[in-house]
């Protein structure tokens, strides 16, 4: 209805908000997945979250963080990285509503 489309409007922002406060730890989960697979020491990763970037439509996900993993001589070595991700549709806390668009790690 005309009525909802308003609020919809009128709310947008708090709408969006609680989606991302909602959404936010879920894309963290598939971009942790998404380095992971990238170390060669994964079990040893430890996260630094730092910055995300999200579209116009919330759905699209940019994270960037460091991550701090053992290398082949068992050195812990800082890798930043960058996961961009989008939650296709649906319940985002199923895995098979996101894909991963890119997983770059340095």
């Amino acid at each position: 209805s005309i009525k909802d489309s308003l609020y919809q409007i009128e709310h947008a922002e708090e709408i969006n908000a609680k989606y991302a406060k909602e959404v936010k730890p879920i894309a963290e989960q598939f971009a942790e997945r998404a380095i992971k697979q990238k170390l060669k020491s994964p079990s040893s990763a430890e996260f630094d979250w730092k910055n995300y970037i999200t579209t116009n439509d919330d759905k699209t996900w940019s994270i960037i963080g460091s991550v701090e993993a053992k290398n082949p001589f068992g050195v812990m070595i800082n890798h930043n990285f960058r996961v961009t991700l989008k939650h296709l549709s649906g319940d985002p806390k199923d895995g098979n509503n996101w894909e991963i668009i890119d997983a770059v790690i340095e």
